[in-house]
């Protein structure tokens, strides 16, 4: 292993190909299609304007009134609940007693 020598001449070049033309896949050109297709969804969305879909704090006070109403259902039939065990504890206590007597 000597000395390395200059670098000798360049080859000659190649065949250069017709411009703006390349070998695709398959894949590839479904890619570009969809990437196409979404810049061109995209432009159109961005020049109909960028307006919300939803009013989001519309939606949230939706939510909230549907809590509210579920609390509300929940409250009564809890509390329906109560009156009947109250009433059952009541009645059973007085069987009970009676029973005793």
């Amino acid at each position: 292993s000597g000395e390395v020598g200059p670098p000798g001449p360049t080859g000659r070049q190649g065949y250069k190909g017709l411009p703006g033309q390349c070998l695709t896949t398959p894949a590839y050109s479904q890619w570009m299609a969809e990437l196409n297709q979404y810049i061109v969804d995209w432009l159109e969305f961005i020049q109909a304007g960028i307006d919300e879909c939803e009013d989001w704090q519309g939606a949230v006070t939706d939510v909230e009134r549907e809590l509210d109403t579920k609390q509300q259902q929940f409250d009564t039939l809890f509390s329906q609940f109560n009156d009947d065990l109250d009433n059952w504890t009541t009645t059973q206590r007085d069987t009970i007693q009676n029973d005793i007597r």
